[in-house]
C-alpha cells in the first residue's frame, strides 16, 4: 500500500513516516498541496495522510483534488484545531483526526482506512 503523507513541519513528517515504514507502508512525502499532486500525478495513492493547513492548498482541497483522478483514494486529515473537521464535507471520503494524537491511535485510523 502506497500512503502520501503531506505534513508541512518536518518533525511531524519524520515521525509518521517512520511509523508508516515500520509497519511496510511505502510513504511519500511532501510539504505542501502543490508538491503533493505532482507526486501524485507519477504515482497511484491509496491513503492521503494529510494535515488540514498546508501552505498553498489546503488539505481538504487538495484531498478532492486527488480523489478526481484517484476514486479510490481514501484519506485521513489531520489538525490541532478540531474546529477544523467541519472543513470536511460530506462529499469527501475522509476522516478527521485531531492533533496531538498518539502513535498507537494514528496508526489505527490508517489501518482502518485502508481495511475499507
Amino acid at each position: 500500500m502506497t500512503i502520501l503523507l503531506v505534513e508541512d513541519d518536518p518533525n511531524i513528517r519524520e515521525l509518521l513516516t517512520r511509523l508508516l515504514e515500520r509497519d511496510d507502508y511505502r510513504v511519500m512525502t511532501a510539504t505542501s498541496g502543490e508538491e503533493a499532486e505532482s507526486l501524485a500525478q507519477t504515482d497511484s495513492v491509496d491513503l492521503l495522510v494529510c494535515d488540514v493547513c498546508l501552505p498553498g492548498v489546503s488539505g481538504p482541497v487538495l484531498a478532492r483534488r486527488l480523489a478526481a483522478s484517484q476514486p479510490t483514494l481514501r484519506t485521513l486529515l489531520m489538525s490541532g484545531d478540531p474546529s477544523l473537521d467541519d472543513l470536511i464535507d460530506e462529499g469527501l471520503d475522509a476522516e478527521f483526526l485531531g492533533k496531538p494524537f498518539t502513535t498507537g491511535t494514528f496508526i489505527q485510523n490508517v489501518r482502518s482506512l485502508l481495511a475499507r
